[in-house]
């Protein structure tokens, strides 16, 4: 289905599918789109986030984590990508990496404020 050189295969239109899903909280189909992303830009770091992303929602967290650290070491500066690693390590129980993961965020230059994001997240509670 993504592999074709079809306009809904172009990586800025998986993308864009993801996103629709993913408001919409249709988290199979957005994990199918991000699962394409990620089989097309295997550099690029979102297609990785945004697969974690939707296995978490679907209560699929330790996939999600596995996934995340398993890659974080080709995007060390994405600071998403650590704070949602401090979020699934939290929901599994691993209080210590969840703070590691969380204090790298926090440290990073993202432009977003994490310890906001921190103190409005259920899943670090």
């Amino acid at each position: 289905m993504f592999g074709s050189k079809r306009c809904g295969a172009h990586p800025f239109v998986l993308e864009l599918r993801y996103k629709i899903y993913s408001a919409a909280e249709r988290w199979e189909m957005a994990l199918e789109v991000a699962r394409g992303l990620k089989r097309i830009l295997p550099e690029n770091q979102w297609g990785y986030f945004y697969t974690a992303y939707a296995l978490h929602e679907l209560k699929r967290t330790q996939e999600a984590y596995d996934l995340a650290e398993a890659v974080i070491h080709k995007f060390p500066d994405h600071q998403m990508m650590h704070f949602n690693l401090a979020c699934y390590a939290c929901r599994l129980g691993k209080r210590k990496e969840a703070l590691s993961f969380l204090e790298m965020a926090v440290d990073m230059k993202g432009g977003i404020d994490i310890r906001q994001l921190a103190l409005d997240d259920a899943d670090l509670l």
